[in-house]
């Protein structure tokens, strides 16, 4: 009988899959959500292409030009004067 994967029994899973997602380092996850290394790498096997879809997603929204980094980093400065 196949086991249950811990991580998508947690109920952590939401958070342990974004931890995944972001590139958190597979050694600080455990200690965050109880679950040992060897699971998370079990878990990060078979959800890799939902990982690999949210990376796209976040490159795509982080993909600015130069010129545009440059704007929203004016615009953030300008906010934070006018405070």
């Amino acid at each position: 009988m196949a086991m249950t994967c811990k991580a998508c029994a947690s109920p952590e899973r939401a958070n342990i899959d974004k931890a995944l997602a972001i590139g958190t380092p597979l050694r600080d996850i455990p200690g965050h959500y109880g679950i040992s290394r060897s699971a998370l790498d079990r878990h990060k096997s078979h959800v890799s292409q939902a990982i690999t879809k949210f990376q796209e997603k976040r490159e795509e929204k982080l993909g600015e030009s130069p010129l545009e980094q440059m704007q929203r980093l004016q615009r953030k400065a300008w906010e934070l004067l006018a405070d």
